[in-house]
């Protein structure tokens, strides 16, 4: 992951997605099968020691781009540690939008995610109910 470029999050593998809604690589999307709400839940482990200056953010964008809100957030933190982005959230989303999640941070150097061989990283994205 660069810094100070906000990069789209590649999940490495999908283990339930019960009708192909889930585009994988670089531009890694959800697409809503239907109209209704969504329940988003992630976790990103980024493999670098960051800073005590160092900010990072993790965004999910829904509506096809039109709409983001921030799942989680470090901001100039002073324990100088690998931070872990996560959080929740609902979202409602029309048949055929596209999702995904996006990382930034200002570390001054690249990283990775979950290192050398760890599968810590993961979203959850349900459908939870029609309005």
């Amino acid at each position: 992951i660069p810094f100070n470029t906000a990069t789209r999050v590649q999940f490495n593998s999908v283990e339930y997605d019960t009708g192909s809604l889930v585009t994988t690589g670089a531009t890694w999307h959800f697409t809503a099968p239907k109209t209704g709400f969504y329940r988003i839940g992630t976790r990103v482990d980024p493999y670098y020691a960051l800073t005590s200056t160092t900010q990072a953010e993790l965004r999910f964008y829904y509506d096809s781009g039109a709409k983001s809100t921030v799942m989680g957030a470090r901001w100039n933190d002073p324990q100088q540690s690998f931070p872990i982005l996560n959080g929740n959230t609902t979202v409602y989303m029309d048949t055929g939008d596209t999702a995904w999640f996006e990382i930034w941070h200002n570390s001054g150097n690249t990283f990775e995610i979950d290192g050398t061989g760890g599968e810590l990283s993961y979203c959850t994205i349900e459908f939870a109910g029609s309005p």
